[in-house]
């Protein structure tokens, strides 16, 4: 994702880019209508009819991950992204500023992560901010 600085502004951009593109496991393969637009995804959440999608299988995508945590120091929560503390970044990928490679490189760290939720960090090109990469895990 290209880099902005607010991480939830870019998380909305990501998630409403993945809907539009169709790039998640469908209602639609339960036997439920799909929803319009993200805003009708969002919102079905207290849906009884999509209950069983939501809570067992669900997208298996960014879809299913609708925040960003602001403190970094924070403890990870369901259905939230928390960006990395330097600290962590430092452990992960050697460097405070990592870059596209250092990601390539490392894969996706595993940083405890339960399920329905992520982590972010920025990577940097030249030593300027660059992108944001979202992980995480979804589904069943």
């Amino acid at each position: 994702m290209p880099y902005r600085t607010d991480l939830s502004a870019a998380l909305r951009e990501l998630r409403e880019q993945v809907f539009e593109a169709g790039e998640f496991h469908s209602p639609a393969e339960w036997g439920l209508p799909v929803p319009e637009t993200l805003a009708e995804f969002d919102a079905l959440g207290g849906d009884e009819t999509y209950g069983e999608f939501l809570g067992t299988c669900s997208t298996h995508s960014i879809l299913d991950v609708d925040a960003v945590i602001v403190d970094a120091a924070a403890a990870n929560r369901s259905c939230a992204f928390r960006p990395l503390t330097p600290a962590e970044t430092l452990a992960v990928f050697g460097t405070e500023r990592p870059t596209r490679v250092d990601y390539e490189r490392v894969g996706m760290p595993d940083n405890e992560l339960e399920r329905w939720s992520g982590s972010c960090v920025v990577l940097h090109h030249d030593g300027e901010p660059a992108w944001i990469a979202f992980w995480g895990w979804s589904g069943d």
